[in-house]
């Protein structure tokens, strides 16, 4: 089958934009800035209010939300899903950068709060996407190796 040279360089490129440039342009154009932001700042009640809402507060309201929806009969389980996926995607749904910082810059006045839930935004969201890459990566295995045969009481 014939790919056209723009056609290669698009499917080629979708990954990079999607995962590494948008990112970056967002991060960017959101206005974060750490000049100000020491170790220090890891303590002010501001950072860990929002950094606790990503990690905590998403898992506990998506993963309630789902738990409740589906045990209800509201809406199904989704297909080729178990409760240990949906606790990851809970997980994961703490990446909440672009519209986190739009409700920051909201919440906040301009000044040193607002900087400080930044932060925040940008610590807790980088939590979230190590704990739920990991958790994700550790039931993932498991479920491949389920699939094999390696365990027989999947």
């Amino acid at each position: 089958k014939y790919v056209r040279p723009m056609q290669h360089w698009e499917h080629y490129l979708s990954n990079w934009v999607s995962f590494v440039i948008v990112p970056i342009f967002a991060f960017f154009n959101a206005g974060v800035s750490l000049g100000g932001f020491g170790v220090a700042d890891l303590t002010h009640p501001v950072v860990l209010g929002v950094a606790l809402g990503l990690i905590l507060g998403k898992q506990i309201g998506i993963f309630g939300a789902m738990f409740g929806m589906i045990k209800l009969g509201i809406v199904p389980m989704p297909a080729e899903a178990n409760w240990k996926f949906i606790y990851g995607t809970s997980i994961v749904c703490g990446i909440g950068f672009t519209m986190s910082i739009f409700v920051s810059v909201l919440a906040f006045d301009p000044g040193h709060a607002q900087e400080m839930a930044k932060g925040g935004v940008l610590i807790g969201s980088i939590i979230s996407a190590i704990i739920g890459y990991a958790y994700l990566r550790i039931v993932g295995a498991k479920r491949k190796e389920c699939h094999i045969g390696v365990y027989h009481n999947c």
